[in-house]
């Protein structure tokens, strides 16, 4: 006849670690917290260094009390990366139309080299 005991202690042990995960877990996004509300006390040039607005922190504090800030921030900010690329992108492309659409300007000709020296 088998023990059941084995399989107890291991449905125990896996309840247990478990349970230190979700606690390591609500730690780390409650440290995160923190950091990211720690930026508001930056000025505006320092937060553009990282950057990040200052409404992408106000954003990522919004979210739900056991979130994590910093996912959110982190969203935010590449957000906001992801809109400055295309208003560069379609700056460029705007830039190529004008280009298009002006003369093009005729090549200047270097003089012609004969050998003789001016007097």
């Amino acid at each position: 006849m088998t023990s059941p005991a084995p399989q107890v202690f291991a449905t125990a042990d896996m309840r247990a670690i478990a349970l230190v995960e979700r606690v390591a877990s609500a730690w780390k996004r409650w440290r995160n917290r923190r950091q990211v509300a720690a930026l508001l006390s930056l000025d505006e040039h320092l937060l553009a260094d990282l950057g990040v607005a200052r409404g992408d922190v106000f954003e990522a504090l919004s979210g739900p009390a056991m979130g994590d800030a910093s996912a959110a921030l982190g969203a935010c900010a590449a957000r906001a990366r992801q809109n400055e690329t295309m208003r560069l992108r379609e700056s460029l492309r705007s830039a190529r139309v004008l280009n298009l659409t002006r003369p093009a300007a005729a090549p200047q000709s270097a003089p012609a080299a004969t050998g003789h020296r001016a007097a």
